[in-house]
């Protein structure tokens, strides 16, 4: 049965009927679509994506004439209570239109056994059979000018045994004049010679006459063979062309590799190219011996660590040499870089995600541009300016707007929620975990703070700190920093300093002395002593992920980009109003702690309650913007992310993200937490940032799309 379906704009509405009805579950090879097309349609390659409930989309290619037959998978179950859609997408050179979705039904039958109904080619046979025409047209036009050619040499040929047997009559009406000459005498050579000319005359005129007639027919065959394989040659190299371009734009050889989460555990299904991989990460110690399949797999196999310089104000910062390469240098600046990538991120029924990276174009997918982050927070380079060295700790009481600042006088970006986002999901694809603390560690996120951990002796201009052995049990040298107040992280004494040595107090072994770096201070009885942030120790974990030393007290990474480090990170261009409701910059050329009125609305509403992360919900607009909609009470199997949320305190107003953690807050601080409850202007010590290099060698990707509303 035939069913008119036209497309107009985004719609794709069904014409002469109520609603579109495929017949009956299990039939196939009879309904068949035929699409009118409006003028936002032209000069884009069309196919018909049939979407059966509960079973793998099945696309299919629109033909010259405008049919598609419908494919047997979408007929091969009844729809019941859920109906089966179809989406129209067209797609040419920096142009993809995606319709509204067109539902239809299939009836179902009752004492008929279904029968293998077959299974639609691929796109790129579907593509190669579309054009097969063109190309037997071709190749005909091929033998035809092989004809063409052997008619002409045969022509040729005519013409020259024209010419010769001319030549050879006037050869023998010389030669008999000659003899009657001789023969007849002198009276007879009158009549001779005129023979001898008329005999000549004929054969030239014969000569003339033929060889034109026969070079006009070869030539006006020739030009005729010349034309048609013209035409033939060009329909031919359109189709190559179009063949090439469809297969492009529908993603003939891509990979997709999918983490289903189901809204109710952390583990999620891994689905398409990523079924039966397998990742690990390096637990507490570097083991050179661990299999990760995602090592060798696009884009992950060529995310690597990396040297950078600053740029400047006009001038962007630049990669320098990759690990592995002639001039990489582990004490010089480093970073994480990330190729370019296609993906999906699409909310599912009963709460559940589905994450999907691709290794190349697919419609409907959005593109992620190449970028580098710091492969740790940035340090003061003691000029003002920014650096991410192995040693380094955090800068010291910098706000969002501050970083934002620093950063374009150096030709970078602070992090931005595109970065933050895209790192969240090439993590989850990869390990198909959606708590990532389960698969890289806690990082920097039990950092001791207590308020009993009091210095037990007054010492002048000391650099040392004694406290009972039991409290500097919780304290891990050469990797963190520490601080001293009069009151838990009041810093009245000192913050941010180097834990360099856990020694022996003499002659007492209940205690032991925290020795740190940096000026002597003076140290009163009953001071406390905590934990402030980690120190960058140089991504042991190289280009892979985990962490090296103790769970809980050493920075974890992601492909060498650091995950938790003992301090919240600052994430730009994403801010919260004060009803509640997230906002994106529209592009990065400029990051600013103000919402404009050309920044986008997600469409996302925090929670109004603080807790731990229950539900996530993904924004239509800009899908890397995931936040939580829903908070419970704890890690458990109703909050599967484990991660925490906080809110802002009542009346606050416009408000920035702080993401992935704190020192002290253990396992609900993993990649999904956020902090909203500060201002883009307010600073504090245990608040750092990672610095961003989008596009690091050149070009003009977007970071920011928006699909339609």
């Amino acid at each position: 049965m035939l069913h008119e379906i036209e497309l107009n704009g985004y719609e794709a509405a069904l014409v002469g009927e109520r609603y579109l009805m495929f017949g009956t579950r299990g039939s196939y090879g009879i309904e068949q679509l035929h699409i009118t097309a409006g003028d936002a349609w032209d000069g884009l390659d069309i196919t018909a994506t049939f979407c059966p409930p509960g079973e793998e989309p099945v696309r299919v290619l629109l033909g010259k004439d405008g049919y598609i037959n419908v494919p047997p998978e979408a007929t091969a179950k009844a729809t019941h209570t859920v109906s089966g859609h179809i989406v129209f997408t067209g797609v040419s050179s920096g142009v993809r239109r995606i319709s509204h979705d067109l539902t239809y039904r299939v009836a179902d039958h009752s004492g008929t056994e279904d029968g293998e109904g077959g299974t639609t080619p691929s796109i790129i046979d579907q593509i190669l059979a579309e054009t097969r025409g063109d190309r037997v047209a071709a190749a005909e036009s091929a033998n035809a000018a092989d004809a063409s050619a052997q008619a002409a040499a045969a022509s040729a040929k005519s013409a020259e045994d024209a010419s010769n047997a001319a030549l050879t009559a006037i050869e023998t009406a010389e030669t008999d004049a000659v003899q009657a000459v001789e023969n007849a005498g002198t009276q007879a050579s009158d009549a001779a010679v005129k023979k001898v000319a008329d005999t000549k005359d004929t054969a030239l005129a014969k000569i003339t006459t033929e060889g034109t007639e026969q070079k006009n027919a070869v030539a006006a065959e020739g030009e005729k063979q010349l034309e048609e394989v013209t035409k033939k040659a060009a329909t031919a190299e359109a189709a190559a062309k179009r063949a090439e371009d469809a297969a492009q734009s529908f993603g003939v050889g891509v990979h997709r590799y999918g983490a289903l989460w189901d809204g109710i555990n952390s583990a999620c299904t891994r689905l398409y190219n990523a079924e039966g991989k397998t990742a690990a990460a390096h637990m507490g110690t570097f083991d050179a011996g661990i299999v990760n399949d995602f090592d060798n797999i696009y884009p992950w196999s060529e995310m690597r660590l990396c040297n950078w310089i600053p740029g400047t104000a006009t001038e962007k910062a630049k990669i320098t040499a990759f690990e592995g390469e002639p001039g990489y240098d582990a004490s010089a600046n480093l970073g994480a870089y990330r190729p370019e990538f296609w993906y999906s991120i699409e909310p599912q029924t009963g709460g559940g995600i589905l994450f999907v990276v691709a290794d190349g174009k697919l419609p409907g997918y959005h593109y992620s541009p190449p970028y580098m982050l710091t492969s740790c927070f940035v340090a003061n380079d003691g000029s003002g300016g920014l650096q991410c060295k192995s040693g380094d700790i955090q800068c010291d009481s910098v706000s969002l707007n501050n970083y934002n600042t620093m950063n374009a006088a150096q030709g970078m970006l602070t992090e931005d929620y595109w970065a933050d986002g895209a790192e969240k999901l090439l993590l989850t694809v990869e390990f198909a975990e959606m708590n990532s603390q389960k698969v890289t560690g806690n990082g920097f996120t039990e950092a001791r703070y207590n308020e009993n951990d009091v210095a037990q002796k007054t010492e002048a201009a000391a650099n040392s700190v004694v406290v009972l052995a039991a409290a500097a049990s919780n304290f891990v040298a050469g990797s963190q920093t520490i601080g001293l107040g009069t009151s838990l992280g009041g810093n009245q004494k000192m913050k941010h300093r180097k834990l360099i040595e856990i020694a022996d107090y003499e002659g007492d072994a209940t205690l032991k002395r925290l020795v740190f770096d940096g000026a002597p201070v003076d140290v009163a009885q009953g001071d406390i002593v905590y934990s402030t942030s980690a120190v960058f120790d140089g991504a042991p974990v190289g280009h892979g992920s985990g962490y090296v030393g103790a769970n809980g007290k050493a920075i974890s990474y992601y492909r060498g980009a650091a995950l938790q480090t003992g301090a919240y990170m600052w994430i730009a261009n994403i801010l919260r109003a004060s009803d509640e409701t997230v906002w994106v910059a529209p592009s990065d050329a400029t990051q600013t702690g103000a919402i404009g009125e050309d920044w986008i609305n997600t469409g996302l509403t925090l929670p109004t309650a603080e807790g731990t992360v229950k539900h996530l919900a993904v924004s239509k607009k800009c899908p890397l913007v995931i936040q939580p909609d829903a908070v419970g009470n704890g890690a458990t199997t109703t909050a599967p992310v484990g991660d925490y949320f906080y809110r802002p305190r009542a009346g606050a107003g416009v408000t920035a993200l702080l993401s992935r953690g704190h020192f002290a807050y253990g396992s609900v601080a993993g990649a999904w937490y956020g902090n909203w409850g500060n201002t883009p202007s307010s600073a504090n010590w245990y608040r750092a940032s990672r610095s961003l290099i989008r596009n690091p060698f050149g070009g003009t990707g977007v970071a920011t799309p928006v699909t339609p509303d």
